[in-house]
């Protein structure tokens, strides 16, 4: 990838990692159709990469949370060796990645796993919705 997890650049973003732990009744994941305003979210990690725009940041946020650790993926990265050590699950459909704030945007932004790609959710409070136990926040 072309961006570093551990930047020596001076434009660096936070990425938060939200999972989505909705179940159904029966216990099976509701995050495998997709993100939902009332789906339980848990902050289960954060850390700082270079900035190289929203697009860039999220495809290298989806290596690196699932193959990052890998050293046959040009790996292992020391951010993604951090994450797996927390026994986390790769990212998936349904959960949530949280984008700054950066000098040029000074808002965060969320944006959820899609099936293709990637949806921005405009309204996403990540206060609303606690921290795991051991993440990094």
């Amino acid at each position: 990838m072309s961006i570093n997890a551990t930047p020596d650049h001076k434009a660096t973003v936070t990425v938060t990692v939200f999972h989505n732990v909705a179940t159904d009744d029966l216990g099976r994941s509701l995050g495998w159709g997709g993100w939902e305003p009332e789906h339980e979210m848990v902050e289960v990690f954060s850390y700082k990469v270079a900035d190289g725009g929203p697009l860039a940041v999220l495809g290298h946020a989806f290596w690196l949370l699932n193959v990052g650790d890998d050293p046959h993926a040009g790996g292992p990265d020391p951010t993604a060796v951090r994450y797996r050590a927390k026994r986390l699950r790769s990212l998936s459909v349904g959960d949530v990645l949280v984008l700054g704030p950066t000098p040029s945007r000074p808002e965060s932004v969320a944006y959820a796993c899609a099936r293709i790609g990637w949806t921005e959710i405009p309204d996403f409070d990540p206060a609303a919705h606690a921290p795991a136990s051991g993440s990094d926040r």
